[in-house]
């Protein structure tokens, strides 16, 4: 059987690295490993110009490829991004907020309305904390999706306001000129000092863990995909792509628990591991659609109410069939 060659551009951290590495390698297929750290860019070239056989993606953009039909790429439930969100909502100290009620009416900052971080902590101040997006003025700093080329092209909702940033200035320093009262980022704010600029929520580890015991979700931020004319011509791929990163998954993890101090160089590293296993289990990362169902199920509704999608997207049409 010949192989497939396919390239594969994807961020290089704990997860893919046994796949860049051929630690574990992928049975008929020689896989071109296109490593980079910058996603953004990897996303941008694949929604317009499906560049890559196949890439990490952002799971908002694909919400809204699979709603209009558009980039002709498919998912495997391969999940390389995760992080929960309210330890990554930042106030201004002078706003007065001091709870999440505290947010309607003020002017929060946002990279980009449609990333997928910004997606997930509307949904969850929404459905946690009844604060809505339409309550809020939100200020971008890249205006994804508006541009009349762009093949996700969005409309943003009637009752929701959207601006964009003074030209010249970060959100960062904005939030800390008092100029936005808040900030929904997908990273700690360079003007972050715990008291000028501070979190939403101080104690945001124990409020993210008692999220995850109450609704079970582990916020996806990213999956991969694999274009439509590879899985047409050889829809084994897909299969053969989960099973991949599965074992390089499982590998990693293996090696965190016997040797976490060769990885990672940070105190108390076994005992986190520990903990995060005793409440999530030892598959506290995991692949798959079923064991995923109920987190993507809330990203479908968290699209389809903040006008990512003309409808609730169902979580079995989601991805690659043979995958299941």
């Amino acid at each position: 059987m010949t192989r497939k060659r396919l390239a594969f551009a994807c961020d290089l951290n704990v997860l893919t690295w046994p796949v860049y590495e051929g630690l574990v390698e992928p049975s008929g297929i020689d896989l071109n490993f296109l490593a980079t750290n910058d996603v953004v860019d990897i996303f941008n070239r694949m929604i317009r110009h499906q560049e890559f056989e196949c890439s990490e993606m952002s799971m908002s953009s694909y919400l809204m490829a699979c709603d209009r039909d558009a980039p002709q790429f498919t998912a495997i439930p391969v999940f390389p991004s995760r992080v929960f969100r309210h330890g990554f909502i930042f106030v201004n100290a002078d706003s007065g907020i001091e709870t999440p009620a505290d947010l309607r009416g003020t002017d929060v900052g946002v990279p980009s309305y449609t990333m997928t971080a910004a997606l997930w902590a509307r949904g969850v101040l929404q459905h946690e904390y009844d604060v809505h997006p339409a309550e809020v003025t939100w200020y971008q700093a890249s205006p994804q999706g508006t541009a009349a080329d762009d093949p996700l092209a969005f409309d943003y909702p009637e009752d929701v306001t959207v601006e964009q940033k003074p030209a010249g200035e970060t959100l960062s320093d904005l939030l800390a000129a008092g100029e936005l009262d808040a900030l929904v980022s997908p990273k700690i704010p360079t003007s972050y000092d715990g008291e000028h600029v501070r979190r939403l929520f101080p104690d945001y580890r124990t409020v993210e863990a008692e999220y995850y015991d109450r609704t079970g979700h582990f916020p996806i931020m990213h999956t991969i995909v694999v274009r439509d004319d590879v899985l047409n011509e050889s829809p084994w791929v897909a299969s053969e792509l989960t099973t991949l990163f599965d074992r390089a998954k499982e590998m990693m993890f293996e090696e965190l628990r016997a040797t976490s101090q060769r990885r990672l160089s940070i105190p108390w590293v076994a005992h986190t591991l520990e903990d995060v296993e005793a409440r999530m289990g030892e598959d506290f990362w995991p692949y798959g659609v079923a064991e995923n169902e109920d987190t993507l199920d809330a990203m479908t509704t968290f699209a389809y109410e903040q006008g990512f999608t003309s409808e609730k997207l169902a979580v079995d049409d989601l991805f690659a069939p043979n995958c299941y």
